[in-house]
Order: C-alpha cells, then structure tokens, then sequence
C-alpha cells in the first residue's frame, strides 16, 4: 500500500506526468526489491517502464537482456536490487546521451519525492524511528544536488511546478531546529577547531509539517 499501484500508469497521458511517475515507478521498484517481493513484481515494472519509456522516448533501455538477467536471478532478492539499481544508472545514461535533461531532471524528481514519501511512511510518527529521521534529514544534501540540476531547466514549463515543489521542501527542511557545529581534532601543536557544518533535528511540528508537504506534493503527482 505504500507504492503507487502499477495500474495508475495508464492514466496519465502528459510527457510531464509519464516522466514524474517513470521515477516514481523507479523507487518503488527498487524498494520493493530490496524487501523480497520477488521476480513477478519485478517483471510487472519492467513492462510498465518500458512502455511510459517509449512514450518519453527512452528506447533500448528495458530489453531482452534485462529479462534474462532477471530470470538467471531467480529469487535472489538481492540480485533483483542490484539489478534494478543498475538499470536506474542506465536511463539516467541514456537521457544524458540523448540530451534530454528536462525528462531527466523530471524523472530525478519524481524519483526522490518517492524516495521521501517511502521513508516518512517508514518512519510512522514523530520520534518513533530516529534512524530513519536521520536518513530523511540527509536527503537535504540530495535535495541541494537536486534542485541545482533542475534550475538547469527551469525556463521549461514543465519544469517549473516541480522546482516549486523543491523549493517548498527546502523551506520545510530551513524550519527545522539547526546549529552550527565545531570538531575539535587535536594535533602535536595543538587543538584545531573545524566547522562541521549545520546539526538539524525535527521538531513535531517541522516533522509533521514536512511530512504533509510530502503527501501533498507526491498525491499531486500520482493522481
């Protein structure tokens, strides 16, 4: 229940949705993947990405080679991840190569918004998983390398609603609690100090604030 469902595909008809929901497809694959849903699932995205691949005009990228990888993997839940990360690498390849950015930097969006919709429903309710509020409280790094790769194509129109919705979890992530922090390394002619960037941690309400932005924007682009 907490990826999108595969039959939703075919209602969307936009280049803007196809590429949004091709990453959105992405991180569901690979998460389901890594927690053994097995080969069957695997196969039904393959289908579902080769054909919003076709329609966005990626070719060659899900072929009968990768069948073959996926039918030599068996059960093998750990192949199956491995072999799904490096399809992911190849499309990413292949849009540079083709110079198709803006499908690209929909597709890296759509892909990571998942990415946060995953973890936050992972997470349940404030403080109740720390680790994975730690991992969601990194992805700000991800989010910067992101949001610059889009400002790219921000003069597209179908870029630009995306980039608002980056820039509004930007401004999620700047409402939490951060601090400057220093490591001390001490040395023979004594103690260096070296700034260690921003230490952040949720508030409930940065917390629940973010994590209904999350469901907002990804509802926004699956529906």
């Amino acid at each position: 229940t907490i990826v999108n469902d595969l039959s939703q595909s075919s209602n969307y008809a936009t280049a803007d949705k196809k590429a949004l929901n091709f990453g959105v497809y992405i991180s569901d694959a690979a998460y389901l993947m890594r927690y053994e849903q097995g080969k069957s699932v695997f196969l039904n995205y393959v289908s579902t990405l080769d054909k919003l691949g076709q329609d966005i005009d990626i070719t060659k990228v899900y072929g009968e080679e990768l069948i073959k990888q996926v039918e030599e993997a068996g059960a093998d839940s750990e192949k199956l991840f491995e072999i799904s990360s490096q399809n992911y690498i190849s499309v990413f390849d292949q849009l540079i190569e083709n110079e198709k950015g803006v499908e690209l930097s929909l597709i890296l969006s759509g892909a990571w918004i998942e990415t946060m919709h995953i973890l936050f429903h992972s997470a349940g309710n404030y403080d109740q998983n720390f680790e994975i509020e730690e991992y969601i409280i990194d992805q700000r790094y991800v989010l910067e390398n992101l949001t610059g790769f889009v400002e790219t194509y921000a003069e597209d129109d179908r870029v630009q609603p995306v980039l608002a919705y980056l820039n509004e979890i930007q401004n999620a992530y700047d409402a939490m609690d951060c601090e400057e922090t220093n490591l001390k390394v001490n040395k023979d002619e004594g103690t260096v100090m070296l700034n260690g960037g921003l230490s952040c941690l949720f508030t409930e309400d940065s917390f629940t604030e973010m994590k209904s932005l999350i469901v907002k924007i990804r509802t926004s682009i699956i529906s």
